[in-house]
């Protein structure tokens, strides 16, 4: 922090939305609570808002508000998300981007590390590992070809004897070779 710039953790921001989602959810339920009770029958005649508090339109008046406080939290949370995304793509690629120039200046201004780095990315042992691993991939191509191949001479002498079938026809493609 001896640069000036304040840094705070993600971790906390995203704490800091779930409080305040859960607040604002466990406050609208109470507000919901409240304004129930409020409307309960009394003992006193006057001072009721309804002649007769209907258990079942009360429940599914609540449902309806808690689906909508859960819709509206998630839809939130969610546009939060993206957001939150976007501006950390945003800043890992600026970081990237400065973290590679700032290697790309500090090897050209050090001979020694440039050499280096050449001698590292240029070694035998990188070179030993890619030819190993196109070594593997020769073989994985070359067993798909032959299949292949193998697939498409039975296809031609499919159709050569269903087109000359008073013929006997024998062709086979064994001896082809394939060269690495």
């Amino acid at each position: 922090m001896d640069d000036g710039k304040i840094v705070i953790s993600t971790k906390y921001i995203k704490s800091l939305i779930y409080f305040i989602l859960e607040a604002f959810m466990v406050l609208s339920i109470v507000i919901f609570v409240v304004q129930y009770l409020d409307m309960l029958p009394t003992v006193e005649p006057g001072k009721n808002k309804l002649a007769s508090a209907d258990p079942v339109s009360v429940a599914n008046t609540f449902m309806v508000f808690v689906t909508f406080l859960v819709v509206v939290g998630t839809v939130g949370i969610t546009a939060v998300g993206i957001y939150l995304s976007r501006w950390w793509g945003r800043e890992k690629k600026q970081v990237l981007s400065e973290n590679w120039s700032d290697m790309m200046e500090t090897v050209k201004s050090d001979e020694k590390l440039m050499k280096r780095i050449k001698e590292d990315l240029l070694s035998d042992s990188l070179e030993e590992m890619m030819k190993e691993h196109i070594k593997r991939h020769k073989e994985e191509i070359s067993k798909n070809v032959k299949k292949e191949i193998s697939d498409a001479e039975m296809r031609i002498i499919a159709k050569i004897k269903s087109d000359k079938s008073d013929k006997q026809l024998d062709i086979s493609l064994d001896h082809i070779e394939l060269q690495p």
